[in-house]
């Protein structure tokens, strides 16, 4: 059965079920644990979604049987993900986005005001520069 894939197509094949099992997970995580409080959001779970919390457990459960018949079927590998280097990409694509952030790419959005700059950008700076601190400490 595994000969129905070449290679590169079960490579492929492999990464997008290992996508859904991965999301899949993240929104369980999200379910199972405190809502968080921060400072420019807050995760708030609507009560309709409570009540079918339980479904939703038994629906993934479900999905993961499939999964499982999946990497029988087709001998995929499992992909050891490491947290360290998890971690690390969303730092960097934090440090990517954060250049949107700079006074000179709100003018996309209408004109700047005048110092504008020298208000949003030290404090971008100074946000990339502890995050540049975080991949750093991820290096150790």
């Amino acid at each position: 059965m595994t000969a129905m894939l070449n290679e590169p197509q079960k490579n492929a094949f492999a990464a997008i079920m290992r996508t859904v099992e991965e999301m899949l997970h993240d929104i369980e995580c999200k379910l199972r644990h405190d809502r968080y409080r921060g400072i420019l959001y807050e995760d708030c779970i609507e009560e309709s979604l409570l009540e079918n919390k339980e479904e939703f457990s038994q629906q993934k459960a479900r999905v993961q049987e499939i999964l499982q018949q999946l990497q029988e079927q087709f001998g995929l590998e499992r992909r050891r993900i490491e947290i360290k280097r998890s971690i690390c990409g969303k730092l960097y694509y934090c440090l990517q986005i954060l250049d949107d952030a700079k006074a000179r790419r709100m003018r996309a959005y209408g004109t700047a005001a005048e110092g504008l700059d020298a208000l949003i950008d030290p404090q971008v700076d100074s946000i990339r520069q502890r995050i540049h601190e975080m991949i750093a400490l991820l290096s150790t």
